[in-house]
């Protein structure tokens, strides 16, 4: 496997953990193609709350790629892995239901 490829499928497997951790419930992208490498929903008092998550994975020096267009008007949010394993997620408000 083409090593950035193989990265990024490392980081997407430590985000979904991550995720997982914390009572979310985690839906792969497994198509490779489509706006957000993983879906994770729970439930809230007020209703069912859904995020569509594109995970980077890098070192402090890796240089992250934005989000494009699509992405930012579906509510896409980004989760950082670090090299070391760390994950640094800031949820969007757009994904409550």
């Amino acid at each position: 496997m083409y090593r950035p490829h193989a990265d990024g499928a490392r980081g997407e497997l430590i985000a979904a953990a991550w995720f997982l951790h914390r009572g979310w419930m985690v839906f792969r992208n497994v198509s490779g193609h489509g706006p957000a490498d993983l879906t994770v929903a729970r439930m809230r008092r007020s209703g069912v709350d859904v995020q569509l998550i594109e995970v980077r994975y890098g070192s402090i020096n890796t240089r992250v790629r934005e989000l494009t267009d699509l992405q930012k008007r579906l509510g896409v949010s980004m989760a950082m892995v670090g090299s070391d394993g760390s994950v640094e997620w800031a949820p969007t408000t757009k994904g409550k239901a």
